[in-house]
Parts: structure tokens; sequence; C-alpha cells
């Protein structure tokens, strides 16, 4: 069982990365768990048909997590191996790395063309959360804010925060 520390989207993802890697093991008539280095090595060749590289991450995260919660020994050291780092090398020299886009920074200016598509006046929940986000984002653009700094999940809001109806 994967920690309860762990979000429940992760978990299921990691679940599901680690089937499909358990799946691949057994139809190669390899034993999956302890995975060596080659084993992980040529399972990312393989996810790498469907996956983006970046993706790629992730799903080796969901076996090493399913080998932690077996009590097994990881293979991969902390800085990586050189094998798999030479997969990911490779992976990303013929698909490439993915471009990153240039985010643009909230002005005021553009806050100001999302007034008009806001209903703030009201007591329905529709109007109380338009002013939520309202707030939120002139918050964030002037306090130079990140979302994470002050927004929270609706897991979250049933712990000790502040609401509306306080």
């Amino acid at each position: 069982m994967i920690s309860s520390s762990v979000d429940g989207g992760t978990r299921a993802s990691y679940h599901s990365a680690a089937r499909w890697y358990e799946r691949w093991a057994r139809a190669r008539d390899i034993v999956p768990y302890p995975a060596s280095i080659q084993c992980l090595a040529a399972w990312v060749a393989y996810i790498a048909r469907f996956l983006a590289v970046a993706s790629i991450r992730g799903y080796i995260a969901g076996v090493r997590s399913e080998h932690v919660a077996r009590g097994l020994e990881w293979p991969i050291p902390p800085g990586g191996h050189p094998l798999i780092q030479s997969c990911f090398r490779y992976l990303y020299k013929v698909h490439g790395k993915p471009a990153r886009r240039k985010k643009l920074p909230i002005s005021v200016g553009l806050l100001s063309k999302f007034l008009p598509l806001l209903r703030l006046s009201g007591r329905s929940r529709l109007a109380m959360q338009h002013r939520m986000f309202w707030a939120a984002s002139l918050i964030a653009t002037y306090g130079f804010l990140r979302g994470g700094e002050f927004l929270f999940s609706a897991q979250q809001a049933e712990k000790k925060n502040l609401r509306c109806r306080d």
C-alpha cells in the first residue's frame, strides 16, 4: 500500500504505472520485483513509444513506490543510474525536449479584461465564487504570489481555514 501521505490522484497514477510495469515484465517472462536496472531501462524504452518523455519519470516513480511498499530495495541510486540516464538522453535526442511555454505575468490590464465576465453582485454561490476569484487574483497580482501560496483544494478546505461564512 502506498503511503497515505501521497495524494489520492498520485496514488492512483503510481498504482497504474506499477501494474503496467508488472504486465510488461510478465509478458516477457521477467519476474517484476525486485526490478533490475536493465529491466527498468528496457521498460522505459518500451513505454516511450506511448508516452511523452517527460511523463516517464512519473511512471518510474510509480514502480519505485511499489518497491518501497513491498519493502524492496530500489535499484536506482538517488543521483540516477548511468543506464537509465542514457535512455533519457537518447529519448530526448530522438523526441526532443518540450519547449517551455513563456508564462506572461498577470497584469492589471489583463485582469481588467476578466472583470466584465464576472458576476460580483448578488448572494448566489456563483457570485460568491466570482468574488473570491477576483479577490484572489488581485491579491496574487499585487502581492506577486503563486496560486499555491494562497489557494487550497476542497480536501484542504475541511481543515481550519478561513471561509466566507466565518
